[in-house]
């Protein structure tokens, strides 16, 4: 091969990488241009989660440094899970770790709980508002003592029952009062400061049997009713908590236990009862002790040995079940339809037809639930359905009680906000619609310590700081 061909087949290979290159680098610019259009697109659709547009999404709240997907993702944390501060923290740290662009910073944990305060106080604030045009009634319950310090929260809830049972959703709190004893009086004033704030009075309220209560409500002159749950519970435990025969059967299920709880027949045994208002949760043991009874002929020998003592009580647990059955049938009509003159007709019925024909035990109960009835029929108007369970108080304080501090010389603390917030977030639908941005800018931390100083005591922690800082 001479140089001129050398030279012509150079050439060719040179123009033959060359327009590889050329259309190499056309297939870059085409990507580029695909990826910058793609981008574009992702910038400008809706974020699957809130329906944010992702720019207002990922933005910088005002006075903030946090985006708004990391504030309302926390906030998601603390209301649909029992996820702590730290917990919280730790979960955007992964999102964090997995994810680009999509978490710049991870807040620490005092950051989050600030976030939660300010909400729940925003919540509070707008409760008037949000019962605007609407007639509320008011759920009150001294449901919890934080060491020397007693919380009454006022929960406002729809005054007409919406054709189901109260939802956390449908509840909103009007305030926290916390002292170290209530009594009828403070409770009343307690009333009044909620009635004067909501602008109008409630129809009527809801709550325990609580003699303060009751009181309260007479002074106040607001129709009181009584939460059916507490009370079915208090007409069982006057008739059996003193009674030989339910003693002496909840004796042997508890001994029967603890002798076999670490033995093979371990898994035959009853459930756990609650230590306090155990009446209200005998559904799980009766239950127990009657399947156990059918099936009482397959057990092995060992197995007749250890529960020998159930056939002893046969008739007993007959009459057990049948008064559970007859509560619930009673709660279900209540919770599902409201206290309503057809609900109290229907339960009265139920009663007469069950309970009233059984043992005198049964009898006497069941006059006490025919006399409980004919109280509340008295109360109502015409046409008129109401609630009566204070269930989601119960519910909510639930949750409050599994975060809240062990040490019980901190009292109750402003992180008692974050139960408005919890509401807020109940529905999921709320929820999406929920404006961090705004709730976050219109509420300061030096809100949140007014808000304490005017509405919360001085703790243990804080006193015993104080007094042996000045020694």
């Amino acid at each position: 091969m001479n140089m001129t061909e050398k030279n012509r087949h150079l050439k060719n290979s040179l123009k033959n990488a060359t327009a590889k290159l050329m259309r190499r680098d056309e297939k870059i610019a085409q990507l580029e241009a695909k990826i910058a259009q793609q981008s574009e697109e992702l910038r400008k659709c809706q974020c699957p989660t809130c329906g944010f547009k992702f720019p207002e999404y990922a933005t910088t709240i005002p006075g903030h440094q946090f985006s708004e997907f990391v504030v309302r993702y926390a906030l998601s944390l603390r209301s649909k899970t029992n996820c702590s501060s730290r917990d919280i923290v730790k979960v955007i740290r992964i999102l964090a770790e997995l994810t680009t662009g999509l978490v710049d910073e991870v807040p620490s944990y005092n950051t989050v709980d600030n976030w939660v305060r300010k909400c729940g106080l925003d919540e509070i604030k707008n409760v008037p508002q949000a019962f605007k045009g609407k007639e509320y009634a008011a759920v009150v319950d001294e449901c919890m003592m934080i060491g020397s310090e007693k919380l009454l929260p006022v929960i406002a809830v729809p005054a007409e029952h919406q054709g189901r049972p109260l939802r956390l959703c449908d509840a909103k709190v009007v305030e926290f009062f916390v002292k170290s004893g209530w009594t009828a009086q403070t409770v009343s004033d307690s009333l009044k400061a909620t009635a004067d704030k909501m602008g109008k009075s409630p129809l009527y309220l809801i709550s325990d049997n609580d003699g303060k209560m009751r009181k309260a409500a007479e002074m106040s002159s607001y129709v009181w009713h009584r939460d059916i749950s507490h009370t079915l519970a208090m007409f069982m435990e006057r008739e059996y908590k003193a009674d030989s025969e339910f003693l002496d059967f909840n004796n042997k299920m508890a001994t029967c236990k603890k002798q076999n709880c670490m033995k093979e027949i371990a898994f035959l045994q009853s459930p756990s009862q609650r230590v306090k208002a155990r009446f209200m949760n005998l559904s799980d043991c009766i239950t127990w002790a009657d399947k156990m009874l059918e099936i009482y002929h397959t057990l092995n020998e060992q197995e007749r040995n250890v529960f020998s003592f159930l056939p002893q009580y046969s008739s007993f647990i007959d009459e057990m079940q049948q008064m559970v059955s007859c509560i619930h049938e009673i709660e279900l009509k209540m919770k599902h339809y409201g206290l309503s003159k057809g609900t109290v007709s229907v339960c009265k019925q139920h009663v007469c037809r069950t309970v009233m024909c059984g043992n005198e035990r049964m009898r006497r109960v069941g006059q006490q639930i025919l006399d409980y009835l004919k109280e509340e029929d008295q109360r109502l108007k015409e046409g008129e359905a109401v609630n009566n369970s204070s269930d989601i108080i119960e519910s909510a304080f639930g949750i409050f009680k599994y975060n809240q501090s062990p040490n019980k010389m901190n009292g109750v603390t402003t992180l008692i906000l974050h139960l408005p917030l919890k509401f807020a977030f109940a529905e999921e639908s709320a929820a999406n619609n929920y404006n961090v941005k705004e709730r976050l800018c219109k509420n300061k931390v030096r809100d949140i310590t007014l808000w304490r100083n005017e509405n919360l005591m001085e703790s243990q922690v804080v006193k015993r700081i104080k007094t042996l800082k000045s020694a």
